[in-house]
């Protein structure tokens, strides 16, 4: 029975980084298992939500993206699922894009892609879905899909660092044959400069570092006794 039928009471919305208790719980379990009656069993008698997360802020898109699971991953999609939800910074901040990528699953991320998944998205170290497909062999469809759906191979991680970089460091000579591959660059001094002055402003935003408030010039005066 689901949770508002029979006079039940629905249950009380609450903030999101908690939401993964009860029925949401079990949906991210079905779907850790390929269980798709299961899961949308929950989703539909019990009200098990598709954007429900767990503690590393994954949803059950990221889980099914990841773990191959084709028909899965297209009833969430059917369900509201949101495409492009990042994960917690923790663990990379991957969309679910990220995931089937580095799994490899091609048509899953073929899927992703027709839903409207940025194919430049970028994780918490600025790296797109084709740094992942340079880094890792047998990748290359992967790429290629990747760029006909509009990838960017010129864009570079927080580094500055481009997919080939990464390609020619992991010896993807493969990778480095597709067409509408640039070569591989590497920051330049000027380029090394601005990162790291970049990063300085960012780490002394973060610790609340920033510029004193402006006094406007003036000094207090110390009191004569």
């Amino acid at each position: 029975m689901g949770d508002n039928e029979g006079g039940a009471p629905k249950k009380p919305e609450v903030p999101e980084p908690l939401n993964n208790y009860g029925v949401s719980a079990l949906l991210h379990y079905a779907t850790a298992n390929g269980d798709i009656e299961e899961s949308y069993r929950l989703i539909l008698e019990e009200n098990a939500s598709v954007h429900s997360l767990n503690s590393t802020r994954s949803t059950p898109l990221h889980i099914a993206a990841g773990s191959g699971f084709y028909t899965m991953v297209e009833m969430l999609l059917e369900q509201g699922a949101e495409v492009d939800r990042k994960e917690s910074n923790e663990i990379g901040a991957y969309i679910p894009l990220h995931c089937a990528v580095k799994g490899n699953h091609i048509q899953i991320a073929e899927l992703l892609l027709g839903h409207g998944s940025d194919p430049n998205a970028e994780d918490v170290n600025k790296m797109t879905p084709l740094h992942y497909c340079a880094r890792m062999p047998d990748h290359d469809d992967m790429a290629r899909l990747l760029l006909a759906k509009g990838g960017n191979p010129e864009l570079k991680d927080e580094n500055g660092y481009n997919a080939s970089y990464w390609a020619q460091e992991m010896r993807n000579k493969p990778f480095l044959k597709i067409n509408g591959i640039p070569e591989p660059e590497s920051p330049g001094v000027e380029d090394l400069i601005s990162l790291i002055k970049a990063r300085k402003e960012e780490y002394s935003a973060k610790v609340g570092g920033g510029k004193k408030k402006d006094d406007g010039g003036k000094k207090k005066k110390k009191k004569k006794k």
